[in-house]
């Protein structure tokens, strides 16, 4: 892979240089950051309904990068009820506090509890799923900005804030297509050895309680 011709500093502080034709801008300029709430526990006409409401438990216990449900959801009322708000498919669901950076992008219209927030990129400067990879890239820089003493918490002008690498929409798309390809190709090549690691497990057990069980004969062993 060869490097770009022309570089520039990048005007954020854990970046050092970014190619002459890539601009820094902060979120607030390429998308809309939407909060999330909870509806009251007690009443539940908010409950059990058929909008998807996301923690940060569901998105930890993700295994991908897309999410369409979530472990509770609220009814319409429920909706109404507090200051979380509906936002579309293709948006991007931060964890920002216990803990902070969990992200997944959406698939379905949802919402979120505060321990979240939605990020909904402006189609025409940023791709949902190349803010994905940066903001799965930046989740240390995420972490270092989380506050308070009881918990950590990354605050909503915070994220507004954050600066990003931002560059035409086709080579987002190029990033994120090369990115997709070859972590494909390494999630497939940690699934082989995980299923060699899991079959090594199985035959140290076996072997174990062959020797113990008089199966085998050990004396004989060099």
């Amino acid at each position: 892979m060869k490097p770009y011709s022309k570089y520039k500093e990048s005007g954020i502080e854990w970046i050092d240089k970014i190619p002459e034709h890539w601009d820094g801008n902060k979120l607030k300029y390429i998308s809309r950051i939407v909060n999330g709430s909870t509806p009251t526990s007690s009443e539940l006409k908010y409950w059990d309904g058929d909008i998807v409401w996301i923690t940060p438990a569901d998105l930890g216990s993700l295994d991908g990068r897309q999410i369409d449900d979530s472990g509770k959801r609220i009814t319409t009322l429920g909706l109404e009820s507090c200051g979380t708000t509906l936002t579309p498919a293709k948006s991007i669901v931060l964890s920002t506090r216990a803990p902070i950076g969990h992200v997944a992008i959406t698939q379905v219209p949802s919402c979120t509890n505060q321990g979240c927030k939605t990020i909904v990129p402006d189609d025409s400067k940023a791709l949902p799923i190349y803010c994905f990879y940066r903001l799965l890239a930046d989740k240390p820089n995420l972490q270092a900005l989380g506050q308070g003493s009881t918990f950590q918490e990354l605050s909503g002008q915070r994220l507004r804030d954050f600066k990003i690498p931002i560059m035409p929409l086709p080579e987002q798309q190029a990033i994120a297509t090369y990115l997709e390809r070859e972590t494909a190709k390494i999630d497939a090549l940690s699934a082989k050895v995980q299923r060699a690691i899991e079959r090594l497990k199985e035959y140290r057990t076996a072997l174990i309680s062959a020797a113990v069980t008089g199966k085998i004969d050990v004396r004989e062993v060099g």
